[in-house]
């Protein structure tokens, strides 16, 4: 009877851990950290965000109407936290972080998928090492906006073209869903 070789998953495994607690870790930092750490950007979406699940509209004041954003993450997601806990923009902001960070770390698996696709694995684990364990790149990802939506979407959309192959109608329909809201 032939020997089966098993194939282990577990330094995949080890560096998606890592990389999710790396970015659960930079979520959960001190507040006073992040008005060095990140972008005034974040603070006017957490706003936006706010007004807009207290139903306010798409204003970062509350009195005026603003644009300039993508409105993708503080309209759908990004606003959830606030229809919770209407009056505490600082938790509605942890609580973006933190799902910042799931996104972050969910985005890492067709990016994997991606390098798999098209590399050997080692090469794959090394490049999912770079992207889930770089301190830069965590934390871009982990800012209280549509970054970490947008990066998910995107690799998703590049996996599913590249790899998963649409077929049919809906396979096409999907790709069409993943292309209007990712890009």
């Amino acid at each position: 009877m032939p020997h089966r070789t098993r194939t282990t998953h577990s330094p995949e495994v080890f560096v998606l851990l890592m990389g999710l607690a790396l970015r659960l870790a930079f979520a959960l930092l001190p507040r006073r950290f992040f008005f060095v750490l990140l972008e005034d950007d974040a603070w006017m979406i957490a706003a936006i965000a706010r007004h807009f699940a207290l139903g306010h509209g798409i204003t970062a004041d509350g009195l005026h109407p603003t644009n300039g954003f993508h409105p993708l993450y503080p309209l759908t997601i990004g606003a959830l936290p606030y229809l919770l806990t209407p009056d505490h923009l600082d938790a509605g902001f942890r609580a973006n972080l933190l799902l910042g960070a799931l996104l972050g770390s969910l985005a890492l698996l067709p990016f994997y998928g991606l390098l798999r696709a098209f590399a050997t694995r080692p090469v794959a684990l090394a490049g999912l090492a770079v992207l889930a364990l770089n301190p830069f790149l965590v934390r871009v990802s982990v800012n209280a906006m549509e970054t970490s939506l947008a990066l998910l979407l995107l690799l998703t959309l590049w996996w599913y073209a590249l790899v998963g192959k649409p077929q049919g109608r809906a396979g096409h329909a999907a790709m069409g869903v993943l292309a209007g809201i990712g890009r």
